[in-house]
């Protein structure tokens, strides 16, 4: 049985009044339970626009690409959960700010509903429920002022109750206040508040705006209580941060003057002037805070007053510093909790750590949020997958391997990744692992590099454990596909990745030299055709018994006595001479995988052999034969792995043989069927050992689960386990706590004193099931644990 959490019960929590937030956990769909969560990231999925604290959690949220839908993610110190769906019909859901006042949390953004109840740009969450707060706009930024709640944005008479509101209003609680004639226009999307501040009974608001009413105000302004004014003069461009700091106002934005004063992307108002910082950012800045005495600002620059500081920078009232190494990618809001700066935006590195998203820095160090045993997802592309039995190795275009830096190519054993030594370089656009090999203790790399730890190789290169070294001058070009056998070592590819013309290779290393591996009969005559933009020359070899398949995009002339065969992007080396396999398919071949007696082949046809086969082709031997009704629709199948007596695909379809299935499904020889949810993005490489079988690709979602571009499927095991949440006294002093189990199997919750027996207190297969027992106030303390049935 499974073990997923224990909750300590004693009578002094029953003086206790506050709560854990609820979250709204799902397994998705049937099958999901197969696929394991352990290669999920740090951080969330989102770009974050907003962040707020409250209590040691942490709430996020921003976009929700590559879907509408965003959610409200939740950090209770252990794991995310999601405690808000946001919908904006058709259009891109967005969550620009959030803010907790007491136990309520406000969220706003361009969104109308949230978990199905109507809120237009702005939900107030009281700990159980959503509800719409009388608004009708697009919120952008808030701020709490005692007991009244600031928001910026884009709107206008916002409840009906003819209290006009252009930009900027205040909520009491129960009614909406009007700040004189707001500011900007709200018919004008490029008229907008993004930022406010309140200090000292002042309202401080930024933004994008040239007016209040009829007053000239251009991008910042203060509300004394009864009319607003500029600040020292105007703004020439947008300010999206405000901060205050012993009496001073911190403006930030994208500006190069303010007043009168030149100052580039940030500034300080000491009350009578505005006072540049040294020479300002050279990138715009999209958010300030102070923390430690300092004033930490995000944005996309490179450097502040001259100090090289990657998107996050630090002042400490004189000069420029930055955070370690800053972030990999812009940042887009800091705030601060007076013991951290936590930073959300679309980087996934902050300090070397892949953090995904969103970062917390405690002054020295940076560090992400993530659940122990669920954050060895990689940091970018997989395209190939191996194992030596004890270990994994993944390559492709990633610079991070949980929380390793690994270049290109990481292994795994288990719990950890470990780098190759340095790694496959130098870091470069082009650089990328197509292949991987393990034999003998040996691991052989291929791809489009030229180095790889300072040792020149080009495109291939092996590893002894220790050590990295060439083999030779590489085998012609960039390698697609290695095979490790007895009489050498097998590549693949061609000469240059994308290229127009060129000659497609296939090529042995003997230990000593490169040699072409395969023989071409003097009554055969070959062709080297253009190359596809995404695919190489020769993408794919498979071996069977004393025969070599070899599939790309090319052409193999057959002669005889009376005709001619044209044989297209395949062909089988006997062992002696290149050989037809009847007459080809009609466009590139990537990927390849024999099961039983049975070559399958995976590409861009519509053809074998003259046979209608839409991306996914089998030969017996003989004949040509189609795979079900293969692809329908526009996708592709990218990869093929034989596994038992199945085969997988996976590729960019979304449905296989008229089944529903997201970029992954299983052939059983009849039919196909589709792995749970399958991936949010292209699979892009398939591996099988033993009974696992393992995905590599640009996705982030795997079976609804965070799998950070590798996926681990075992259809023998089932890696959901339940879990218990929300524990709250009732008023009638008895003790409630959420089971979120697994929908269809057996989940028991059960109850102990003594860590020795254990008493079953429910059995439930509904997947949700609210738990009270009303014997808990009966004992001093007592333990639950949620279980699946044996």
């Amino acid at each position: 049985m499974k073990i997923l959490k224990r909750f300590f019960v004693s009578r002094i929590l029953l003086l206790f009044t506050g709560f854990l937030l609820p979250a709204v956990c799902s397994f998705g769909v049937p099958g999901d339970e197969h696929w394991d969560a352990q290669f999920g990231a740090m951080g969330v999925t989102n770009t974050i626009y907003a962040i707020a604290v409250n209590g040691g959690k942490l709430y996020v949220g921003g976009t929700g690409l590559p879907t509408t839908n965003t959610t409200l993610s939740f950090w209770d110190g252990n794991q995310w959960s999601n405690i808000g769906t946001f919908n904006n019909g058709a259009s891109q859901a967005i969550i620009f700010d959030a803010v907790y006042q007491g136990n309520t949390l406000y969220v706003a953004g361009y969104f109308s509903n949230v978990n199905g109840i109507t809120a237009n740009g702005l939900a107030r969450w009281d700990g159980n429920t959503w509800s719409a707060v009388g608004f009708n706009g697009i919120g952008e930024g808030l701020t709490i002022s005692g007991s009244d709640l600031y928001v910026g944005g884009i709107f206008t008479n916002l409840d009906g109750s003819g209290v006009v509101m252009t930009n900027i209003g205040r909520w009491d609680g129960s009614i909406w206040h009007a700040l004189g004639g707001g500011l900007g226009t709200s018919a004008n999307v490029n008229s907008f508040v993004r930022t406010i501040t309140v200090n000292d009974g002042l309202v401080y608001a930024g933004g994008s705006f040239t007016n209040s009413g009829a007053q000239a105000i251009t991008n910042l302004a203060v509300w004394n209580g009864s009319t607003w004014a500029a600040l020292g003069g105007g703004v020439n461009g947008i300010v999206y941060g405000l901060a205050v700091k012993d009496g001073s106002l911190y403006a930030a934005g994208s500006f190069t003057q303010i007043g009168s004063t030149m100052a580039n992307n940030i500034a300080e108002w000491d009350g009578l002037n505005w006072f540049a910082l040294d020479s300002g950012l050279n990138g715009a800045a999209s958010g300030v805070a102070v923390f430690d005495d300092q004033v930490c600002v995000t944005g996309g620059f490179t450097s502040a007053g001259g100090v090289f500081a990657t998107n996050f920078a630090i002042w400490n009232g004189s000069s420029w510093s930055a955070a370690g190494s800053g972030l990999s990618a812009a940042g887009s809001r800091v705030i601060s909790n007076g013991t951290n700066i936590f930073v959300g935006g679309n980087f996934t590195v902050a300090g070397n750590i892949f953090v995904n998203g969103v970062a917390s820095w405690d002054g020295n160090n940076w560090s992400g949020f993530g659940t122990t045993g669920k954050i060895n997802g990689l940091s970018l592309s997989v395209f190939a997958i191996a194992d030596d039995g004890t270990n994994l190795y993944a390559g492709g275009s990633f610079n991070y391997a949980g929380q390793t830096n690994a270049n290109y190519i990481a292994r795994f054993d288990g719990t950890n990744w470990y780098p190759l030594g340095v790694g496959i370089g130098p870091v470069a656009s082009s650089t990328v692992v197509n292949a991987i090999a393990v034999t003998n203790g040996n691991v052989y790399v291929g791809g489009e590099f030229s180095s790889a730890d300072g040792v020149s190789a080009q495109n291939i290169a092996r590893w002894d454990g220790t050590n990295w070294s060439a083999l030779g001058s590489g085998p012609g070009g960039v390698v697609a596909s290695i095979t490790v056998r007895t009489d050498g070592v097998y590549a693949a590819g061609a000469p240059f990745n994308g290229s127009v013309y060129g000659s497609p290779f296939f090529s042995r290393w003997d230990g000593t030299n490169w040699q072409t591996a395969y023989n071409i009969n003097s009554a055969d005559t070959f062709y080297a055709l253009y190359l596809n933009d995404s695919h190489f020359g020769m993408d794919a070899v498979a071996f069977q018994d004393t025969n070599i398949f070899i599939g790309g995009h090319f052409n193999i002339i057959w002669y005889d006595q009376s005709s001619e065969t044209n044989c297209m992007n395949i062909m089988r080396f006997d062992g002696t001479y290149a050989r037809i396999v009847g007459t080809g398919l009609n466009s590139n071949v990537v990927a390849m995988a024999i099961l039983g007696t049975n070559l399958y082949v995976a590409g861009l046809f519509t053809n074998a052999g003259g046979i209608a086969a839409s991306h996914i082709a089998r030969w017996d031997g003989n004949n040509w034969w189609p795979v079900g009704i293969g692809v329908v629709g526009s996708g592709t199948i990218d990869s093929l792995a034989a596994l038992g007596t199945n085969l997988y695909a996976g590729g960019t379809f979304t449905n296989i043989g008229g089944v529903p299935a997201a970029r992954i499904a299983k052939w059983d020889g009849n039919s196909w069927s589709a792995l749970g949810g399958g991936t949010s993005s292209t699979v892009l490489g398939l591996y099988s050992s033993g009974a696992d079988l393992y995905a590599g690709g640009s996705f982030k979602v795997a079976g609804n689960k965070s799998s950070y571009f590798l996926g681990h499927w075992n259809d023998q095991l089932n890696f959901n386990t339940p879990q218990l949440i929300n524990p709250i006294w009732l008023a009638n002093k008895q003790f409630q706590i959420r089971l979120v189990g697994i929908s269809g199997l057996t989940n028991i919750i059960q109850a102990t004193t003594d860590f020795h027996s254990w008493i079953p207190m429910v059995t439930n297969a509904a997947g949700i099931y609210d738990f009270t027992d009303p014997s808990a106030s009966d004992y001093p303390y007592r333990f639950y644990r949620a279980t699946l049935s044996p």
